[in-house]
């Protein structure tokens, strides 16, 4: 097995994924609240690039009375919706059984941009040993895709990502990695236990920090927490 990573979602390009399974990481926040709503019983959630492709989306699908619309913009919550993009507000009262149609600046962008692979796994700190064992398990190429912030590398999408490959690479020592899985993999090692510590400094992190997402971000540096591996399929993000 082959596992390759991408620092962005916008270093590559959706047809890289045929023939390969991948995994989306946006660890701070989106995929750790797909995470968190689908562990708190939402049915499904409906990830699209702008914010109004979810108000058409949840009036074309008559799901008004049990749509949850949810997202944001520059960090913040998008006007006239009813939940940001913290997982400490997917509460089972908010969201059990509903249908949650989620924009985000980055994380569901990435997701829509790995579309074409054979199966898309969402990954987070939150879930990266139930991911890792899922990956492991398929022995099958692998893309590992990070959102990154702004198209460009993110410091807390490639340390989630160097702690699922490091898990992998504990279950099955023949994996192979490309030199961006390599890299992650031993930053990782290094900042284990410390991951905040490592974060500080870089651009989103400051700028959760500076909004006073503070227990957002203690929320998502949590790891194993979650025994669930949600999967993309046909538009959807389900358990």
């Amino acid at each position: 097995m082959y596992i390759r990573l991408s620092e962005a979602y916008r270093y590559i390009n959706e047809n890289e994924f045929y023939n390969h399974n991948a995994v989306v990481i946006d660890v701070l926040r989106a995929t750790s609240t797909m995470i968190t709503a689908l562990y708190n019983g939402c049915r499904h959630i409906v990830p699209v690039k702008k914010a109004e492709d979810a108000i058409r989306m949840q009036k074309d699908m008559d799901l008004v009375s049990e749509g949850i619309l949810g997202g944001e913009q520059d960090a913040k919550r998008i006007s006239g919706f009813d939940l940001g993009n913290s997982p400490l507000e997917y509460t089972r009262d908010n969201i059990g059984r509903k249908v949650i149609f989620l924009s985000t600046t980055n994380g569901t962008n990435a997701i829509v941009n790995a579309k074409h692979a054979k199966k898309l796994y969402i990954g987070a700190l939150n879930n990266a040993s139930a991911v890792a064992r899922r990956v492991a398990a398929g022995a099958a190429d692998t893309i590992i895709s990070c959102a990154g912030t702004g198209g460009e590398l993110s410091v807390d999408d490639f340390l989630t990502a160097g702690a699922i490959i490091d898990r992998i690479k504990n279950m099955d020592q023949e994996v192979r990695l490309n030199d961006s899985a390599i890299a992650a993999q031993r930053l990782y090692q290094m900042f284990c236990g410390k991951l905040g510590k490592a974060m500080a400094g870089s651009l989103h992190y400051e700028k959760l920090k500076k909004l006073k997402f503070d227990a957002d971000i203690e929320y998502c540096l949590r790891e194993d927490i979650i025994d669930l591996v949600p999967q993309y399929n046909d538009g959807l993000v389900v358990k």
